[in-house]
């Protein structure tokens, strides 16, 4: 009997499946957009897509608070939702354009500090202010917002389909962030070329591939990058409160 449904966007689907099977028949997976039904014995929604601070899995924060509903009403047993996305916990300010949706009551909670306009935030901030105790008593993880204590403002989760492991990147920049990915992803020239660095592409799985960057990238800080197997990922999230 499944406890967790798995929802992922159509190019996400795979390494969903590949979740899934690493559960040991303890889930099901399906593409986002399947309608919501009754799964005996369900307890935990993860959803795993592309994220940003406007979407997740091409859907807005309203849109996703509805789609956790969709699912709880007719599966009174769930009770964890779980993001696996890139940018989950980081937002940028939207000068001159449209910003997130923020909640009346968080922005009278922070009426002089910056709200955290994340969309693991937004998505708990729709449920804590929901008109339904069910909703409300549901508990949101999500992808750490850093791993070394300094925070970034994007993030990326690469994913090596052929080994099953994952790589997540942390960045004060979108360039930053990149630039970390690549030093994990590429060898080190030899000689140095200090105008393009990094050579072929490294051997390996990610945790082999990051433990060889920070060997020929000593002076680079790696505290915000992090590697793993396939089933440690989920053991990463942290609650959002």
């Amino acid at each position: 009997m499944p406890s967790i449904q798995i929802l992922s966007e159509a190019d996400h689907k795979i390494r969903a499946d590949t979740l899934m099977n690493s559960l040991a028949h303890d889930a099901v997976s399906d593409i986002i957009t399947v309608v919501p039904a009754v799964v005996a014995g369900l307890t935990t929604l993860v959803l795993w897509g592309h994220g940003n601070d406007t979407a997740l899995c091409g859907r807005n924060a309203q849109a996703m608070i509805a789609l956790i509903k969709a699912w709880r009403d007719i599966n009174p047993g769930l009770r964890n939702v779980e993001i696996i996305t890139c940018n989950s916990r980081h937002f940028v300010d939207h000068p001159g354009g449209v910003a997130p949706a923020t909640f009346w009551r968080s922005q009278l909670a922070h009426p002089f500090s910056r709200i955290n306009n994340s969309m693991a935030k937004q998505i708990k901030r729709g449920l804590k202010y929901s008109s339904s105790t069910a909703l409300k008593a549901i508990k949101l993880k999500s992808m750490p917002e850093s791993t070394s204590g300094s925070f970034g403002t994007y993030s990326i989760l690469y994913w090596q389909q052929i080994s099953s492991t994952w790589c997540y990147c942390i960045g004060d920049t979108e360039p930053g962030m990149f630039k970390l990915g690549a030093y994990v992803a590429y060898q080190k020239k030899i000689p140095i070329d200090l105008v393009n660095p990094h050579g072929a592409v490294r051997a390996g799985d990610f945790v082999a591939k990051l433990a060889a960057a920070k060997i020929d990238y000593p002076a680079v800080n790696f505290g915000n990058v992090s590697a793993g197997i396939l089933t440690a990922l989920r053991g990463i999230l942290v609650d959002i409160n």
